[in-house]
């Protein structure tokens, strides 16, 4: 089922869509979970155990889908989901590493995810293992074209090409294909001496014959949700309750409790740079440029010598996109404003809305 937008009454599969109807209307924009959320009590955790959860969802994902195809970074999430489809003999009909042609930008593919690959292939044999990597003559047609700002969807603002314009190729639609992602580990907040679960539309990136594996199925979700609750209680004091699902120190213990560490493997950490964007940037002839991850900053220092016009059309066309009254998140080259799911409650069977528990405007430090 898939995540919508809805403003004045519409549904959007579109961000950019809802947005142009909040500009034009004054209506707020919301963002909706699928609709196996509805009605589920979050406060309830399954009694059945983790491993048992994700077999179950690596079969119903193969058995309701001709084609599955996975999406994988050799990081922790992914990394999970190949690992339950290979442990259980599930086949998955290709295994997809989208790289961004941009040396050490592609670090996590070329360190982690292709010596997991190179370690297994044999094990799986009619699974087909596809790298795909843009040229430079790619990233020179792409920001030639003076259409890219309307083929575009949200979640591509980076520089770097990726998944997103693989994702929407013939086939990857066609009927019977689901491209399958290792997303998302879960996001609690605790608010007026209460725990909530939640998701900003960044964290889902939501797009057509896209399923994410943690959290598509709410029971898989509730129970991320309580082995992450049950370790923080224990092991955390209540000044970090909000800093563990928000900051990077924290992101080991995330993964120790939501069943994604093997003690065995050494995962490639997240390394972003959220917050004060007035901060993170590097200069292009006079010009920042602005990143939110260490794979943006690479992949711009990458071209900037040789390809510096590549870099300007990006950024030219980018600002020109962007434009949507208030709605940029600081700069374009953060993104758009992320718009919350609701809160669902892990204490008790409600559900509330960020504008509930935040009257003042959400932050993570309340």
């Amino acid at each position: 089922m898939p995540w919508l937008y809805s403003c004045n009454g519409k549904e959007y599969s579109s961000k950019f869509k809802a947005i142009k109807e909040n500009i034009a209307t004054g209506k707020a924009v919301n963002f909706h979970a699928s609709k196996s959320w509805t009605g589920y009590d979050f406060s309830i955790e399954p009694k059945d155990t983790w491993n048992n959860l994700l077999l179950h969802e690596a079969l119903t994902v193969r058995d309701s889908y001709r084609y599955v195809k996975l999406y994988y970074s050799g990081g922790a999430d992914s990394d999970l989901v190949l690992h339950t489809f290979l442990n259980n003999n599930i086949l998955i009909d290709e295994i997809c590493c989208f790289k961004s042609g941009m040396g050490s930008a592609d670090y996590e593919i070329d360190n982690f995810a292709f010596k997991t690959l190179t370690k297994i292939k044999t094990l799986i044999p009619n699974t087909k293992i596809t790298f795909e990597e843009p040229s430079v003559q790619d990233y020179k047609d792409y920001y030639s074209n003076k259409n890219w700002t309307n083929e575009i969807q949200e979640w591509n603002y980076h520089f770097r090409l990726g998944y997103h314009n693989d994702i929407i190729k013939d086939h990857n639609t066609k009927s019977g294909t689901i491209n399958l992602f290792g997303a998302e580990p879960p996001r609690l907040a605790y608010r007026n001496n209460h725990w909530y679960t939640y998701f900003l539309d960044a964290d889902i990136e939501p797009e057509e014959n896209k399923y994410n594996f943690f959290v598509e199925n709410p029971k898989i979700h509730a129970k991320q949700c309580h082995m992450l609750l049950s370790a923080i209680r224990e092991h955390k004091n209540e000044t970090e309750y909000n800093a563990v699902c928000n900051s990077a120190e924290h992101e080991i213990f995330c993964r120790d409790h939501t069943g994604r560490h093997d003690y065995n493997k050494i995962f490639p950490r997240r390394v972003e740079f959220w917050g004060r964007y007035q901060d993170n940037y590097i200069e292009l002839e006079g010009d920042k440029l602005h990143f939110t991850a260490q794979k943006e900053k690479l992949a711009l220092e990458s071209f900037m010598k040789e390809y510096p016009d590549i870099i300007k059309k990006w950024k030219n066309g980018l600002y020109t996109m962007y434009d949507l009254d208030g709605w940029t998140n600081g700069v374009p080259e953060q993104g758009l404003v992320g718009v919350h799911t609701k809160f669902y409650s892990l204490e008790n069977n409600t559900v509330e809305t960020v504008d509930s528990l935040y009257p003042n405007g959400f932050s993570i430090d309340s």
